[in-house]
């Protein structure tokens, strides 16, 4: 058996190509590579839906981060977040300093907009949770998507119950709640998409015309909630016109079908949606009736992707470490997570 000491430099080695390869890409799009805020990885963000200057984002190994001037400035918040694996993140859009925190060991939740937080409830405490879903009528009841299905809270976040009847698939991926019916849910998993019309008590398999059951994104249309869209592993974009019953392919404009990683519906322009992919962001319009890949600085894979609640031409992306702003529609890209590594210094106090 070869030893460890022998192995270790071609490992080394092989850590060297890899990076130089990485680092030749970006330079090659002219993309800044960092390791994201103080060495994390950007995997969630929220905007404050009345203050749309303020965004927090979940960065996991290193907890939450908050600005209040739409991304020039951030600073760490993680006082009583004792897991800064953060995977997901949900606002109160009635009361927006009530937030919630997705991690790898549960739930956190936050009264004062992130400057502290508390371990939420009992039930979930053990569960990856990778979205977070808060009714949008009712903000006392949530639901999270976790690696063992769906949880329901009826209490804020106090006691989690697991709500799996008819879900024959645990792996979730994304949550999607009806803004007029909201006890229409729906989940996405690596097994199908999943249908709830009672709350979460019951689910149906609800995948009629999807090729591929690896589901990794879903959104509805705030203004028509009978219209959702689902983005699959490999097999590109998919559109329901009536609640989920049928699926038909929405993939014009595509040279090779994506993997879809996020999805995201303009609110005020609702003519207007994006998906981020494994290259990059794309938009489509129904004067356009295609996809268009909107290349102008982002070039890599983009995990997730937000639009302003308010002002629907900004967008937020991210992309590992990186985060990315727009603020024309995703015709172009600014890389804002410089601002982030600069506030180290600044911001230390508010490390754990």
């Amino acid at each position: 058996m070869q030893s460890i000491s022998a192995s270790y430099p071609r490992f080394f080695f092989t850590v060297l190509l890899v990076f130089s390869f990485l680092f030749s890409v970006a330079e090659a799009h002219h993309i800044v590579m960092h390791n994201g805020p103080f060495g994390g990885v950007v995997l969630a963000l929220i905007v404050d839906p009345i203050r749309t200057d303020t965004l927090y984002i979940g960065v996991f190994g290193q907890g939450i981060f908050k600005s209040t001037d739409g991304g020039l400035h951030w600073q760490q918040r993680n006082q009583g977040l004792n897991n800064l694996q953060v995977l997901a993140l949900a606002i109160d859009e009635q009361t927006p300093t009530t937030l919630f925190a997705g991690t790898d060991a549960g739930v956190f939740k936050s009264r004062d907009g992130g400057e502290s937080w508390q371990q939420s409830g009992t039930g979930i405490e053990d569960r990856n949770v990778r979205t977070l879903v808060v009714h949008p009528q009712t903000p006392d009841l949530l639901y999270a998507g976790t690696d063992q299905g769906v949880f329901r809270s009826l209490e804020g976040g106090k006691q989690w119950q697991q709500i799996n009847q008819g879900l024959s698939h645990w792996d979730v991926r994304a949550l999607a709640i009806n803004p007029v019916q909201p006890h229409i849910l729906y989940a996405a998993t690596f097994g199908g998409i999943f249908k709830s019309t009672e709350g979460g008590e019951s689910w149906k398999f609800s995948s009629t015309g999807l090729p591929t059951l690896q589901i990794r994104a879903l959104t509805i249309d705030p203004h028509q909630p009978e219209i959702l869209y689902a983005g699959t592993v490999g097999g590109g974009i998919f559109e329901s016109k009536d609640g989920g019953e049928s699926w038909q392919a929405k993939n014009q404009g595509f040279s090779t079908l994506p993997t879809v990683l996020s999805l995201a519906v303009a609110p005020l322009r609702p003519s207007v949606f994006y998906a981020s992919t494994i290259s990059g962001v794309f938009r489509y319009t129904h004067s356009s009736a295609k996809w268009n890949f909107l290349e102008n600085g982002v070039h890599l894979t983009v995990t997730f992707l937000v639009v302003d609640p308010r002002h629907p031409k900004t967008l937020y992306a991210g992309s590992g470490g990186l985060l990315f702003k727009s603020a024309d529609g995703g015709e172009t890209w600014m890389n804002i997570v410089q601002h982030v590594i600069d506030t180290q210094e600044t911001s230390s106090a508010g490390r754990p």
